[in-house]
C-alpha cells in the first residue's frame, strides 16, 4: 500500500478537499475521492490489477496516483462539479464568476512529496456498530522512529466547515494504534478527520466517510 494525497484546493473562493490513495495489494485499485463541506463531491477509481508483479509496481502506482489526483483538481477548476456544488450551496449562495487560472501540478506535487510529505497516516480498518465506531491506524514514516508518545485525533466534520474534536488514540512505538469511541448523535452518512503531527518530521491528515 503507498501513502496517498491529501489536499485542501480553493475554487473561486471555496475550499474543497482532495484525497487519493491506495488500496493496496489485496484490492488493486487507486482511488481519488473530491469533498466539500462534508458530502463528496466525486469519487473515481482506477484499478491496477494488470500491474501486479511488475517489478516497478510501486513507481507506475504512485505515477497514476498523482495522475487521478491532478486530474481531479484540474477538472473542478474547469467548472466539471459546478452543477453539484451549486445544488449543495442553495439559493442563498453562488460561485463567483472570478476568473480560473489553470495550473500544472506536476512539479509541485513531486517537489512536495520529496521536501515536506514525511508522515503518512493510514486508516487500516473501521468497524461501526450501533452504538460504536472502532478505527485501526498506522502511523508511517519515511525516517525510523519511536513513535510512542504521539497521537492521533479524531474530528467530526460538519458540511459548514467547522470540525468538533471527538477523541485521540495513542501511537505504540510501531506507529500503531485502535481507536474506540460512541457513535456521534448525527445522520449517517458523516465524514471523520483524522490528523496526526509528529514533531520534526510533519503532519498528515485523512477524511473518511462512515456510511
Amino acid at each position: 500500500m503507498i501513502p496517498g494525497f491529501n489536499n485542501d484546493v480553493l475554487y473561486r473562493g471555496y475550499k474543497f478537499h482532495v484525497q487519493t490513495e491506495d488500496k493496496g495489494p489485496k484490492n488493486p485499485v487507486i482511488e481519488t475521492l473530491l469533498f466539500f463541506r462534508g458530502m463528496i463531491v466525486s469519487s473515481r477509481k482506477t484499478p491496477y490489477d494488470g500491474l501486479l508483479g511488475d517489478e516497478n509496481l510501486s513507481e507506475k502506482v504512485r505515477l497514476l496516483m498523482i495522475q487521478q489526483h491532478q486530474k481531479m483538481i484540474a477538472d473542478l477548476k474547469r467548472g466539471e462539479f459546478d452543477e453539484i456544488i451549486m445544488r449543495e450551496l442553495g439559493e442563498k449562495e453562488e460561485i463567483p464568476r472570478a476568473p480560473v487560472v489553470e495550473e500544472d501540478l506536476s512539479q509541485q506535487f513531486l517537489e512536495a512529496l520529496k521536501k515536506i510529505k514525511k508522515v503518512y497516516l493510514v486508516l487500516e480498518e473501521v468497524r461501526v456498530g450501533e452504538k460504536e465506531v472502532n478505527l485501526k491506524v498506522r502511523v508511517k514514516t519515511q525516517e525510523r522512529a519511536d513513535l510512542s508518545g504521539n497521537t492521533v485525533e479524531v474530528f467530526l466534520k460538519f458540511p459548514d466547515g467547522k470540525k468538533l474534536f471527538l477523541t485521540r488514540g495513542h501511537l505504540n512505538s510501531q506507529g500503531e494504534t485502535e481507536i474506540s469511541f460512541p457513535f456521534p448523535k448525527i445522520e449517517r452518512p458523516f465524514i471523520l478527520i483524522l490528523e496526526t503531527e509528529l514533531k520534526g518530521l510533519g503532519f498528515d491528515e485523512k477524511w473518511v466517510k462512515v456510511d
